[in-house]
């Protein structure tokens, strides 16, 4: 019987560790691109780099998604 904590990892053909650590990398990375954003807010002069627009973004979310499907 899978617990909660294997239960979505497994779902998705990982581990827990391995769902772990691609979780952790997303929330840096969104996380970072909140903060950047908020700044480029308050600050319109300051440009948002590159790794961190919305597009880089979302294709970094959708590289994880298709490696997943693999």
């Amino acid at each position: 019987m899978m617990n909660l904590f294997t239960k979505h990892p497994n779902s998705v053909g990982e581990t827990y560790w391995q769902h772990l650590k691609v979780a952790m990398k997303g929330a840096y990375r969104l996380g970072g691109s909140a903060t950047i954003f908020c700044v480029h807010a308050i600050f319109p002069f300051v440009p948002v780099p590159k790794p961190f627009d919305l597009v880089s973004t979302s294709d970094w979310l959708n590289e994880i998604r298709k490696g997943r499907e693999q």
